[in-house]
C-alpha cells in the first residue's frame, strides 16, 4: 500500500492535484492527502482529502478530522 501526502503552498484545493498522487503510485494506491494553506478538511472522493496545514501543529486541532476515512487507512 502507498499513501501518498503533498503540500501545496495554495490556499485552495483542487481535484486536479491528486492526480500525480494516484497516478504515481498505480495499483498500490490506498490514501492520498493533500496539505494546503486552507482552514477547512475537504473530503475529495474515495480515498482522497484535503487538510489544513495548521491541522498538524494547531493546539485544538479536530479530533480525527478524516474520521470518514477510517474503513481505507487508520492514520491515526
Amino acid at each position: 500500500m502507498v499513501v501518498g501526502i503533498e503540500v501545496k503552498a495554495s490556499a485552495t484545493v483542487n481535484a486536479t492535484d491528486f492526480r500525480s498522487l494516484k497516478t504515481r503510485a498505480g495499483k498500490k494506491f490506498a490514501f492520498a492527502i493533500v496539505l494546503y494553506d486552507g482552514t477547512d478538511v475537504v473530503p475529495f472522493g474515495d480515498r482522497l482529502a484535503a487538510l489544513p496545514l495548521s491541522c498538524l501543529w494547531r493546539r485544538n486541532r479536530p479530533q480525527r478530522p478524516w474520521r470518514f476515512y477510517t474503513n481505507y487507512f487508520a492514520l491515526v
